[in-house]
């Protein structure tokens, strides 16, 4: 009979892929963008141009889409006949649940770029409107796929670096952990130039560099933290349909981990807690989840957690 430990071994081993796959989402995001266009519609600040000239859909995920599949397939294979059942997916509830994720994706990743770009477009005026826009396609090719909260830290970095205020560069090095450090004796060597009144030492194609490898990294960072919570999502899913065979009914105990330091206090409160399949585990915040990382919780429940459930047959009185 399989293992939890081999259990946990193949979703380590499945996580990294997930992973690499929404990489390769969003880096087929970038490259999927009509630049020329995009170009265009932004010297004639049109919106609606931009948002075509973007291109985002959830195309470039179909490769996560067949991992995530994989995932809840695999894993309840091999954990229906811990309980003694035979695992049958539930094939249209894990597909609209690998479709509102993907969906969720894309429209954060649409919703972050197209505002990102449209804050930038009406500085474009003048004569130079299309440098004016190559500039700004320069500035947000790296940041697409990002979050909206990730292309703020981004800006944030951008906006400090030309600053010209040594305090701002200098938050740089001390607030942005995600930086590539091999810049780091450039900036303060632009921070000594900027409390001197020299000339400045970043210029703009320098900051894009910079601000593009902090880009990259927050969007490796992205990836790894979404592959993390579904890839237990999707087995947890499988657990929860493959509970439902047991015969005579099954009860399900919300597990916490306890090497996990940072831990939400109403999922500490809920280990050990037991209720019947169909009942749902209750929040302090009222949410009702069927499992733990059940994507009813939102990231509010389901970001960075290491709960599990377990299930057992429920005994007859």
């Amino acid at each position: 009979m399989t293992t939890q430990r081999q259990l946990d071994a193949m979703l380590n081993e499945l996580r990294p892929q997930l992973q690499e796959a929404l990489l390769a989402a969003f880096a087929d995001m970038q490259s999927g963008v009509d630049y020329p266009a995009l170009e265009l519609a932004i010297a004639q600040r049109d919106a609606a141009g931009v948002e075509a000239a973007l291109n985002i859909d959830d195309g470039p995920f179909a490769p996560y889409m067949l991992i995530a599949m994989t995932i809840y397939l695999r894993y309840g294979q091999r954990f229906g006949p811990t309980l003694d059942v035979r695992f049958t997916p539930n094939m249209p509830v894990i597909q609209a649940d690998i479709a509102d994720a993907t969906a969720r994706m894309t429209e954060d990743a649409r919703q972050g770029i197209r505002d990102a770009v449209e804050r930038r477009m009406m500085s474009v005026d003048g004569a130079n409107r299309r440098e004016a826009a190559r500039a700004i396609i320069r500035e947000i090719k790296p940041i697409i796929g990002l979050s909206r909260p990730q292309i703020s830290y981004v800006e944030s970095m951008r906006e400090r670096l030309l600053s010209g205020d040594p305090e701002q560069m200098r938050a740089v090095l001390s607030g942005q952990k995600l930086r590539d450090k091999r810049y780091d004796a450039l900036i303060k060597r632009a921070i000594k130039a900027a409390r001197n009144g020299d000339a400045p030492v970043l210029t703009s194609a320098k900051v894009d560099e910079i601000t593009g490898k902090y880009a990259a990294r927050m969007l490796r960072k992205r990836a790894m933290e979404i592959a993390r919570a579904e890839v237990d999502q999707y087995a947890e899913a499988a657990k929860y349909e493959a509970a439902g065979k047991i015969e005579g009914g099954a009860i399900k105990t919300w597990r916490h981990s306890s090497i996990y330091i940072n831990a939400r206090p109403d999922h500490v409160g809920m280990s050990g807690r037991s209720v019947p399949l169909d009942e749902n585990f209750i929040m302090a915040d009222g949410v009702a989840m069927r499992y733990a990382h059940d994507p009813r919780g939102g990231a509010r429940h389901n970001s960075s957690c290491r709960c599990r459930t377990d299930y057992s047959k429920m005994e007859k009185v």
